[in-house]
């Protein structure tokens, strides 16, 4: 039977949770601005003085095909959240955030997981990401699965510093999974 494509589909259950993975909605941009740049603050711990996200910029990612999804409770209220891009060969997801109350509870395996059958579904064989090398992330992805491909030092002065205002040098580590 042929599946519906990603975009169509329902809303999904996580087995032994109270909670649901679904697409984002225009409801939610405001709130997704605010949990995602409070997890990053948390996260970060001061490494860029610039907010991660906005509200038009998650506006924008819904708008041209990124897959905003959102982990909510049984309350409705807003969980976790990541951004999945699929486009020709490449799979790619970014801004995990859990809600800050919510972090070290496995909301990030959780939607790193449903990302990476939504991935597999529409065909990809290899998922993407890329953290920053200061903030401990990468134990954490390996522990998941992912191998760093490639690393970029980034100065002060580099166009993504100055665009993210960062705050010291730092590294921009892009890691890979093969998913199938």
């Amino acid at each position: 039977m042929p599946q519906r494509p990603i975009q169509e589909r329902d809303a999904v259950s996580v087995p032994g949770s109270a909670l649901a993975i679904r697409l984002a909605t225009p409801a939610d941009i405001e709130p997704l601005a605010t949990m995602i740049n409070e997890a990053y603050r948390v996260s970060e711990r001061g490494l860029f003085a610039k907010d991660r996200t906005s509200m038009e910029e998650i506006a924008d990612a819904m708008k041209t095909g990124t897959l905003v999804l959102v982990a909510e409770t049984s309350d409705g209220s807003l969980a976790g959240s990541l951004q999945l891009h699929l486009s020709g060969d490449e799979a790619h997801f970014a801004l995990l955030a859990a809600d800050t109350a919510r972090q070290g509870n496995g909301m990030g395996r959780t939607l790193t997981a449903d990302a990476e059958q939504r991935a597999l579904a529409a065909g990809h064989t290899e998922m993407q990401i890329e953290c920053i090398g200061e903030v401990g992330l990468r134990a954490y992805y390996e522990r998941l699965g992912y191998r760093v491909h490639h690393v970029d030092e980034e100065a002060l002065g580099s166009e993504r510093s100055l665009a993210w205002g960062a705050t010291r040098p730092w590294t921009m580590l892009h890691m890979r999974k093969r998913l199938a």
